[in-house]
């Protein structure tokens, strides 16, 4: 189990250095946007690539955040009960959070397959391959589902579920 848990680790902190590596090329695109509107021109393809990475950047970076205890959470109640009733109900939302990421998974992949099959293309200047950026956001998503099972297994075998024991959620 544990080279598992390093997998997907792994898996998830590969995904959140390329969601930063996005992040830092949709601020080189919009700067380069700006500069081009100055001069009376513009990128055609700066505003639909910048949506794509952006949407790309979120759900690449959400495996890494849950990891790392970054996602918002309301630990109020959790803290609140006695230790073991507050680990149950940790462990319940774990699995909640697991069964909604898998939801979404599922219902990106069809709408990917969708595109791929149907060869839907954006409807601007550069006919982008829709199944293109949809196949990032839906890895992202895989991830984050992953990430939820990982988080799972830590818990039901009595392992740290986050890496700061979280502090970023403000502990």
């Amino acid at each position: 189990m544990d080279r598992l848990l390093r997998l997907i680790d792994a898996l998830c902190a590969g995904a959140e250095n390329l969601a930063i590596a996005l992040l830092y090329g949709i601020a080189a695109l919009m700067l380069a946007e700006v500069g081009a509107r100055a001069m009376g021109h513009s990128i055609p393809f700066s505003w639909e690539y910048c949506a794509y990475g952006m949407a790309a950047a979120f759900f690449l970076g959400m495996g890494a955040a849950l990891r790392h205890g970054a996602h918002i959470r309301v630990l109020f109640l959790r803290d609140a009960l006695p230790a073991r009733l507050g680990r149950l109900l940790d462990i319940a939302a774990s699995c909640a959070g697991l069964a909604l990421s898998a939801v979404i998974v599922v219902a990106l992949a069809r709408l990917t397959g969708k595109s791929i099959a149907r060869g839907l293309v954006s409807n601007t200047v550069m006919q982008t391959p829709l199944a293109i950026p949809q196949a990032v956001v839906l890895a992202g998503a895989a991830l984050l589902a992953l990430a939820f099972l990982a988080r799972l297994l830590r818990q039901l075998t009595g392992r740290q579920a986050e890496t700061d024991g979280g502090r970023a959620a403000g502990h």
